[in-house]
């Protein structure tokens, strides 16, 4: 018997994270993990010299933070388990965002100045 082969398809997956329809665990792990470690990446190789780089990165960090939130909140909106996960993971990414959203304005000079 042959087995069926699972196709990997990112539209897919993207709508199902959007929508709360992965597991609060995968999608909070799978989404923030990532996101930090790639942000911490830039900060530790990039020399503060390349101001453009590290701007970019806080500004696209943010957008990628607003995505992450809402996809955390409607996966653990639709969360079953223990309450204190519920709300941990609301509140790590409201505070990931309000954290962002200061980088981008100080670091990224989002508005200018």
């Amino acid at each position: 018997m042959k087995l069926k082969e699972k196709k990997f398809n990112i539209k897919e997956i993207v709508i199902d994270l959007w929508d709360g329809k992965i597991t609060l665990w995968k999608t909070y792990w799978g989404l923030v993990l990532p996101g930090a470690i790639l942000l911490c990446l830039v900060g530790l190789l990039v020399p503060e010299e390349r101001y453009a780089i590290h701007s970019f990165s806080n500004i696209l960090y943010l957008i990628f933070s607003i995505f992450v939130l809402i996809c955390v909140w409607r996966s653990a909106t639709k969360y079953q388990g223990k309450k204190i996960w519920h709300f941990l993971a609301k509140f790590s990414c409201t505070l990931d965002v309000m954290l962002s959203f200061y980088y981008a304005l100080v670091y990224g000079n989002m508005f200018g100045s």
